[in-house]
Parts: C-alpha cells; sequence; structure tokens
C-alpha cells in the first residue's frame, strides 16, 4: 500500500501477487492508493488483481482516481467497475463532476 501511494512500481511489481487485495483499517487497497494518487503505472499492474474491492463507504478506486482527477487511471478501472457505487449512492461520474 506504501510502495501504491509513492507510486513505486517495481516495488508494486514485486509485491503485488503477495500483498494485492489486502486492506487498511479503512478497507483501502493499494489499487485505491495508486489511483487516488494517479500512479498509472501502478494502476496498471494493480487493476486486473483487486478489481471489484470497496472500502468501508463503498468507495473504489475508480472514485478515487475520478475524484483526483486523474482520467488515465479512470479509464483503465471503468470497465472493472462499471454500476458500481458508494453505500450512499454516489457514482464516480458523480465524483468526476
Amino acid at each position: 500500500m506504501v510502495a501504491a501511494y509513492y507510486g513505486k512500481t517495481e516495488c508494486v511489481r514485486m509485491l503485488a501477487e503477495k500483498e494485492a487485495r489486502m486492506k487498511d483499517g479503512w478497507n483501502w487497497t493499494a489499487l485505491m492508493f495508486a489511483a487516488s494518487k494517479g500512479h498509472l503505472d501502478c494502476v496498471k499492474i494493480l487493476a486486473p488483481l483487486e478489481k471489484g474491492m470497496k472500502s468501508n463507504w463503498g468507495y473504489t478506486a475508480l472514485m478515487a482516481a475520478a475524484s483526483n482527477g486523474h482520467f488515465e487511471c479512470a479509464k483503465i478501472l471503468a470497465p472493472l467497475e462499471k454500476g458500481m457505487k458508494t453505500n450512499s449512492g454516489w457514482t464516480a461520474l458523480m465524483f468526476a463532476a
């Protein structure tokens, strides 16, 4: 998660198979951190391994990318998270707006 947050692509590549799908106390994953910071290469590595994961509030990696203006990351994540909503009904498009 820390490697993804800071965009350390080679570290993410080494750790992804063993640590993908792990969550922190708020149920955030490495993919969510990478997407929120716009680390495109990390998102490309993690997206197939962590697709469809949600935080405690139903927040997804796509929502993290969209809400922070990281649209290249959002393009990769959109097909993997189609139709997902937060617990309160928000979509990634709402966050992007």
